[in-house]
């Protein structure tokens, strides 16, 4: 396999947690000599991302369903294309397989598809929809499955080790809710500690998050945004965070975390991962002074021996091995 196509679309609205999963399967493709090119929407803020990530060979999508598998169908030629797109009419899928597209789909929301590799990382059972519709296909499910980059596979650092001491915050590329800002003045009933605060490249509120910063009783660190996550999450003694990718990535280092979801369907991840013993999440009501959020982190921060238990559990569900899975099964399939 000489190249690979991607096809993810991204934004303040959207967020980009998709366009991070997609540059981490590109980022393992890469490290294998493969070369990886992107069709994107018209996004800066996504574009900005996959420039960051070090790919720059990347296009832009129309809008008209029609076209764009026109203009895959053309371009991708014989090379794999992954997609990682929400709500596509499946017109699209059975358009780029009646062309002759090879499709890996990334899937979140249990919708049927045509795809020849279907992979779906959710926690959550998964739905019954995925059945063969167009054979042959392959499921691969589960959270061993999520694409991180090839740098955490490696093991990281212990929950009690010495060197995690700092509070980490982070609601993911965009924010939309502006969960930010509440765990900020909420984190005036917490005693001092020392706090890394992660503004995503599509935060809206930037300098008014700093100003809140500023006037902290912590020593709050703001990273607006982060060039690289993985020297955060492992000098994280408790991480307060939201679902999606963000929360696979914690629990791949193992972080011992706080989720607030943004969404129904962040919501039934972080369920699935509490239920499994590797988090702790509440709903935004409690994300306020005084509110149950703070009150666990504070048992957390003072708890090493459950620290320890949660951080397991969580490297044992994600264990940053999922990219090389899905590359290994694409390369397999797509030969």
């Amino acid at each position: 396999m000489d190249t690979v196509w991607f096809r993810v679309d991204g934004g303040p609205t959207i967020g980009l947690g998709h366009v991070g999963r997609v540059t981490a399967l590109a980022a393992e493709a890469a490290r294998r000599g493969v070369r990886c090119r992107f069709a994107l929407n018209d996004d800066e803020t996504a574009r900005a991302f996959v420039a960051s990530r070090g790919f720059g060979d990347v296009a832009t999508v129309t809008p008209s369903l029609e076209d764009e598998v026109a203009f895959l169908t053309d371009a991708v030629g014989g090379a794999p294309l992954v997609t990682d797109l929400r709500g596509k009419d499946p017109s699209f899928y059975r358009g780029l397989r009646e062309g002759g597209v090879w499709v890996c789909a990334v899937d979140d929301m249990g919708e049927a598809v045509v795809a020849q590799l279907v992979l779906n990382c959710g926690a959550a059972e998964p739905p019954p929809q995925y059945e063969e519709l167009w054979p042959p296909q392959r499921f691969l499910l589960g959270p061993r499955y999520v694409p991180l980059p090839p740098a955490y596979a490696d093991d990281p650092p212990a929950a009690d080790d010495p060197g995690r001491t700092r509070l980490l915050i982070t609601f993911g590329g965009s924010d939309v809710d502006d969960y930010t800002r509440l765990a900020l003045a909420a984190l005036a009933e917490l005693e001092p500690v020392d706090v890394d605060l992660v503004l995503g490249p599509a935060y809206p509120h930037v300098e008014a998050a700093r100003e809140l910063a500023a006037e902290s009783r912590h020593r709050v660190d703001v990273h607006a945004p982060a060039r690289d996550m993985l020297p955060l999450y492992r000098r994280a003694r408790v991480a307060l965070a939201a679902g999606g990718i963000t929360q696979y990535e914690l629990l791949s280092q193992r972080v011992p975390t706080v989720s607030v979801p943004h969404v129904a369907r962040e919501k039934a991840e972080s369920d699935a991962f509490a239920k499994r013993g590797a988090v702790v999440t509440y709903g935004v009501a409690e994300l306020r002074p005084g509110g149950a959020v703070i009150r666990e982190v504070r048992r957390l921060w003072e708890d090493d021996e459950r620290r320890r238990a949660m951080a397991e559990a969580g490297r044992a569900l994600i264990d940053g091995r999922g990219a090389a899975r899905v590359l290994d099964a694409i390369i397999e399939m797509a030969a």
